[in-house]
Formats: structure tokens, C-alpha cells, sequence
């Protein structure tokens, strides 16, 4: 973790709203859109100035050009009522777009308007057209122009305030910070209550792989896809395995392989021969060796290299592990594995005018290339290579220079094609994306991920007597954007892992509590869930309970000690007879802590690493001694009963 850059940056006033290549792709809009209406305006000029004969039809089509519709204001009469419809199903032609990719949308109802408008035009352009469409496009960019300059203000001025507070934010925020934690420390078992919200997860993860039973279904596009649901569960369990569970496997890493696995199920990878189709204009239906797609390749990653790594399980290296089939109706797939997710990633990185590149086609999201990055740095301590290391000096130079904005916060994304970025007042997607990144930017840039933290914590929320508040709006207001329902699930558990990561256990034990106070619990003994809230939000909790100070950080920046990789392993055990609240080794000895799932009894344990030849002896189980085999590997009966704890421990080597 020494690379890591630990101070925070100094906050300072960027000259404008955008950087330099942002700016570029907006100077190159204005230009098109300039030349489209100085050709707009030609046939109209040499109807009114020359003898030439210009059909009125292509006059019309003239002032089309202009503005989406305008040449239905050129018809005139009754048409004119077309021109707002026009712009109408062109906003929901943008959000099309933004949404989902789906860039042929905008030009597309521009182009069909200004094809339909001609044929109704009459035997004149309306007399009023050479005044109202002008003006109206020059209002729009007026209007485009002020509310720059606005946002620009606003930044400037939140800057310079926080300029004042930070640094009491981050002195506040060291005093409080939990200490950091790791797997040998004895203080890190699973309660009863954190393994509830463990079963959660398990239940889900622990079906055949493809199968998606208590997942949320809405659409495959956005925040509600299945991809992501699957990708949290992966980064809450790598998590767990490193920081309480090293020595176990077991049905532990049945479900990393689940929700790994269920990733090229078309139900999941599917979406994108569509937008790969609509957003690139690409008949290329491979999911992952594709232009664009951080959303899947860069969010996924993380989820193959840290399991690579914390179970020696080097799978998901070999050529074409993963056959991502996008059509349930063909039998074609794409083979494809770490090192190809990896070769993806840096190819679309060098290509990319801002190096991080899109998740739909022609939309940057900072967050999803940082779990890109996060998640070569386990493959490269795997493979001995350097592929985030010679990303990072570009990486950080473009996330420097064009998307932190003005005042220090990230742009939560940015337009590859346009330059510009819709969420920028959005007061919920705002504190989301602060906290948010604040997690997955420790990892990164642990400086950057403490200031977006303190913003975050100091700007949105505050603790009173009734407990944990917003400082804009209520809980009721909050928009669950794993179903898109109106509930504080996502947001709580946004919070709850923000601050965990950044070891201010109060706020998280405060978003946990009203967690428990605002939302309906899961009727289901043993398990800790809430009702009506997404799978996303219901797993985010839950792995906020266990979750410590700076786990993802240690995740992603630092190997598995020596014991964790070569000492005893717990791998089998009957789930959920057996619930694994603590597996860690020292690289000779096994501590096990144990819970009855269902009911108490007496089960087996399939240790396996053990030395050849090697005397144990064995504390909580039974035999309460044995000499291991030559493989390795033996089985122990243990009577559970709430908790019991088991020790393996070597004696003497048999000659």
C-alpha cells in the first residue's frame, strides 16, 4: 500500500465547469449545430433572394435543421402545435440515451421530424419563422451559457467554503476513525446478527448458477440489473473471505464461483448486443472484448482477481473460462477470462479521449473504471505485471483535470461524445455518487476518498436525537435505484458502507439503526433482511455490518498474509447446519468459530492442508487428536450449539 497516495488534495478554483477535452466535445456540438443551421437557412435565402425556383418543401426541411421540429413552425398553422410535442419525445429521446445507451435516439426524432414536416407544408413558410427560430435557438444556448456560468458559481462558492471546513472535517474524522483490523485479530467473528444478514446473501448465492430466485427483475439496463446485484454480492463476500474467513472455502467460494459464473447467463450479459447495436452502431455482440462496457468488464473484474487471490483458485485465468452467451436463443458464446477482462479494459483506457471510458455507449462513469482499476491490481500481485501501475499516472491525470469539479466534488459522469454531465444538481445522485466513490476511490487514491467522504458525511446528513437525518429532504424522498421505489434502502446502505470503509462506525451503526426503524423486516427466522427494498439494498446492509475500517482497501492493495494462503482450510461443512463466523490461520494452527444454522447437532468439518505425517491436536471436535494422512486431509465431528469454537493445532511430526 505504499503507492498509495494518503493526503487529501488541496481544493482549488479550476477555471471552468469542464476540462479541456470536456470543453473540446462541447465546442465540437456547438460547431454541428451551427452548421446545421447555416445550412438550414439556405434554401429559405435563395427563395427570398434570387430568382431561383427552391421548392418550399426543402425550405421547410431548411428550418428543420435547426431545432428538433422547427419545421413544422415553418409550415405553420396548426402544425406549430408539433414543434413541442417534437422536443418533447426529443428529451425522452436524450434520457433514451442516457439511460440505456441508445445514442441513435436523439438524431433520430430530429431527422423524422424534419422529413414529415415538408409534407405538410402549404404554399408559403409562415411569415414569423425567420424571427421564432432564431430566437429560439438562440435562447436555448443562452440559456446553455447561464447555467454554465451558474454551476460554475455555485462550484466556486461551495469550494471556497469547504476550503474552510476541511480540514476540521478530516481532523474530526481521524479522532473517530475505528482502528484497522485484520483477519488475525480476535475481535473479528461474525455475531449472529451480521451472520443473519450473511444468509441473506448465501441464499441467493448458493442456487445453480443462472438460476436468479429472489433477485430483483425489472429491466436489464440500469441500476436494477443483475449484473450489479451479482457484482455486490461478489465484492461482499471477497471482503468477508479476506477479513474473517481466509481458511474457509467451502460453500464460501460456491457462491463466488455463483455469482461469477451467473455473469454470462444472457439473461444477464444480453443487454448489451443491444446497446453495443443502438448506442455504437455494432453488430458485435461479445460482451466483454468490446468497445465500451466498463459497466460489466471494469465492475466484474474485482470480482474474478479477488477471488483468484484469496483462494488460490486460479480458474478464471485459463483461456475462455467464462462462455458468455448474449442470446438465449443461439448456441454462440464468448470465451473469455481475467487476462481477456483485463486486455479489454487497457485497450478501451488507451483509446478513450478522457482514458476512462464509457459504460453506455458515450457516457464516462469515474466509479465503474475505478472498480476496473481495483480490480487489476489483485490480478497483476497474481501475475507479476504491471497493468495498474502504468495506468495509474493517466488515470489520475484525466480524473484530475476532467471530472473533479470546481469545489472538489466528482462528476458522477461525463459525456464521451457531447462533453456534458445531466446529473449535476440532482441533490441524491449527488451525495450517492460522494459516498459511493468515497468507498471504492480507497482503493485508488485513499486522499481523494477521505475528502469525498467528509463532504458526504458533512453535507447530507447529521445525526440529532430521532437519530440519523438528511440535511436536504427526508428519507421518504429517497429512491431505491436497485427497484426504483421510494425507499431509503439503497441510501442507508450507501451510507452504512461509506462508512465503514472510512472506520466512522457511528454514522454506519446510525444509517444500520434507522435501517432497522424505517424498513419492514424479512419475515424468515435466522436471516436479517428487509421487505420492499432492492437485492442491491438488502446486500449492501448486510455487508455493512461486518464490514471495518479500510476492508476494501485491504482487498484490493494488499496480499493475503503467509497463513491465509498456506496454513489449514476448512472446506466442507453443510450450509446452513454451519454457519462459519471465523476461519483463520496462522499457517500451522486453524481457529474455527462455528454457529448451528438451523438447529444444534453434532456435523462434520472437511479439513484439508494439512502437513502429511503431522500430529494435531484438536480442541472442540471430534477425534481430539489425529495424525494427518498423506493427503492432507481429514474429517472432525463438532457439536454446535450457538457459538463453539474449534482449534487445530500441530504437535510433533511423525518420522
Amino acid at each position: 500500500m505504499d503507492d498509495l497516495d494518503w493526503t487529501p488534495p488541496l481544493l482549488t478554483d479550476k477555471e471552468h465547469l469542464f476540462g479541456p477535452v470536456a470543453r473540446r466535445l462541447q465546442r465540437r456540438t456547438w460547431l454541428i449545430w451551427l452548421l446545421l443551421c447555416c445550412l438550414g437557412a439556405i434554401p429559405d435565402l435563395l427563395a427570398s433572394l434570387t430568382t431561383l425556383d427552391i421548392a418550399l418543401e426543402w425550405q421547410v426541411f431548411g428550418w428543420g435543421l435547426w431545432l428538433p421540429g422547427a419545421g413544422f413552425m415553418a409550415v405553420g398553422g396548426g402544425a406549430s402545435a408539433l414543434f413541442a410535442l417534437t422536443l418533447a419525445l426529443f428529451v425522452g429521446a436524450f434520457l433514451l440515451w442516457l439511460l440505456c445507451g441508445m445514442v441513435i435516439a436523439p438524431p433520430l426524432v430530429w431527422a423524422i421530424a424534419a422529413i414529415v414536416a415538408p409534407t405538410m407544408a402549404g404554399d408559403r413558410v409562415a411569415p414569423a419563422t425567420w424571427v421564432v427560430v432564431p430566437m429560439l435557438t438562440l435562447s436555448l444556448y443562452a440559456l446553455h451559457r447561464y447555467l454554465l456560468h451558474r454551476n460554475y458559481q455555485a462550484a466556486v462558492l461551495l469550494g471556497h467554503k469547504r476550503s474552510l471546513r476541511t480540514p476540521g472535517w478530516l481532523a474530526e474524522l481521524d479522532q473517530t476513525q475505528s482502528r484497522v483490523t485484520d483477519a488475525r485479530d480476535p475481535s473479528r467473528v461474525l455475531t449472529p446478527d451480521q451472520l443473519g444478514g450473511l444468509r441473506y446473501i448465501l441464499d441467493r448465492a448458493l442456487q445453480p448458477v443462472g438460476q436468479f430466485e429472489g433477485f430483483t427483475r425489472i429491466d436489464n439496463f440500469q441500476l436494477a440489473g443483475l449484473r450489479y446485484q451479482l457484482n455486490y454480492i461478489s465484492y461482499g463476500l471477497a471482503m468477508l473471505q479476506r477479513k474473517y474467513l481466509p481458511n474457509f472455502h467451502g460453500y464460501l467460494d460456491q457462491a463466488q464461483r455463483y455469482a461469477i459464473e451467473s455473469l454470462t447467463a444472457p439473461e444477464v450479459c444480453g443487454y448489451w448486443k443491444y446497446e453495443n447495436l443502438w448506442g455504437n452502431l455494432s453488430l458485435n455482440q461479445d460482451p466483454i472484448g468490446t468497445k465500451d462496457n466498463v459497466m460489466l468488464t471494469g465492475l466484474s473484474l474485482p470480482a474474478l482477481t479477488c477471488y483468484t487471490e484469496n483462494t488460490g483458485d486460479r480458474r478464471y485465468e485459463r483461456q475462455g473460462a467464462l462462455q458468455f452467451r448474449p442470446c438465449r436463443s443461439s448456441r454462440t458464446s464468448y470465451g473469455h477470462d481475467a487476462g481477456s477482462f483485463v486486455e479489454s479494459i487497457v485497450w478501451n483506457w488507451r483509446r478513450s479521449p478522457y482514458f476512462l471510458y464509457p459504460c453506455e455507449p458515450h457516457w464516462v462513469f469515474p466509479i465503474c473504471n475505478a472498480y476496473a482499476l481495483c480490480g487489476i491490481k489483485p490480478f497483476d500481485r497474481c501475475n507479476g505485471t504491471e497493468f495498474a501501475a502504468d495506468a495509474y499516472p493517466s488515470f489520475m491525470r484525466m480524473l484530475d483535470s476532467e471530472f473533479v469539479a470546481p469545489g472538489g466534488s466528482l462528476q458522477p459522469e461525463l459525456s464521451a461524445l457531447i462533453g456534458i454531465s445531466p446529473f449535476w444538481n440532482v441533490t441524491q445522485m449527488q451525495m450517492d455518487n460522494l459516498l459511493s466513490v468515497s468507498q471504492v476511490f480507497n482503493g485508488v487514491h485513499p486522499g481523494y476518498a477521505r475528502l469525498w467522504y467528509v463532504f458526504g458525511r458533512h453535507e447530507y446528513l447529521k445525526l440529532t436525537p430521532d437519530g440519523l437525518q438528511l440535511t436536504q429532504g427526508s428519507w421518504s424522498d429517497c429512491t431505491d435505484f436497485g427497484n426504483y421505489q421510494n425507499n431509503p434502502g439503497m441510501a442507508l446502505g450507501t451510507i452504512a458502507l461509506a462508512a465503514r470503509e472510512h472506520g466512522d462506525d457511528i454514522i454506519a451503526e446510525a444509517a444500520l439503526s434507522k435501517a432497522s426503524e424505517l424498513l419492514t423486516p424479512l419475515d424468515r427466522e435466522g436471516v436479517l433482511a428487509y421487505k420492499d427494498i432492492s437485492n442491491t439494498a438488502n446486500i449492501n446492509l448486510a455487508v455493512a455490518r461486518w464490514a471495518r475500517r479500510e476492508d476494501w482497501l485491504d482487498t484490493i492493495c494488499r496480499a493475503p498474509s503467509r497463513g491465509e494462503s498456506t496454513g489449514p482450510i476448512l472446506t466442507e461443512c453443510a450450509y446452513p447446519d454451519v454457519l462459519v463466523a471465523r476461519a483463520v490461520s496462522d499457517g500451522a494452527k486453524l481457529d474455527l468459530v462455528l454457529y448451528d444454522g438451523v438447529s444444534p447437532g453434532t456435523y462434520p468439518l472437511q479439513i484439508e492442508r494439512l502437513q502429511p505425517n503431522a500430529r494435531y491436536r484438536v480442541d472442540g471436535a471430534q477425534p481430539s487428536s489425529f495424525i494427518a494422512p498423506a493427503n492432507g486431509m481429514t474429517i472432525l465431528h463438532v457439536s454446535i450449539k450457538d457459538r463453539t469454537d474449534v482449534t487445530i493445532t500441530p504437535q510433533i511430526a511423525q518420522s
